[in-house]
């Protein structure tokens, strides 16, 4: 057996560009441009439901990340990362 790294197979290292390279991270950081105007009343103002939809329940712990400048559209960015 060689001493040589195997360069193929699963164990094979693969090199990635760094996430700022990427086209869905540029998506977001406009994304993020654009929601920086907005102000979380309006956020709210405009979705009843924003504290439901945006916050998780398990146990006793919870999860409110809807007083943050998410919506619909920021969630789907982050899901395509």
């Amino acid at each position: 057996m060689s001493s040589k790294t195997e360069q193929n197979g699963p164990d094979a290292l693969v090199s990635l560009p760094p996430a700022s390279e990427l086209p869905e991270w540029t998506a977001l950081a406009s994304h993020q441009e654009r929601m920086a105007g907005i102000h979380l009343r309006e956020l709210f103002a405009s979705d009843p439901g924003r504290a439901e939809r945006f916050s998780l329940e398990h146990g006793d712990w919870l999860l409110d990340y809807s007083k943050n400048r998410v919506d619909d559209e920021t969630l789907s960015l982050l899901l395509g990362l």
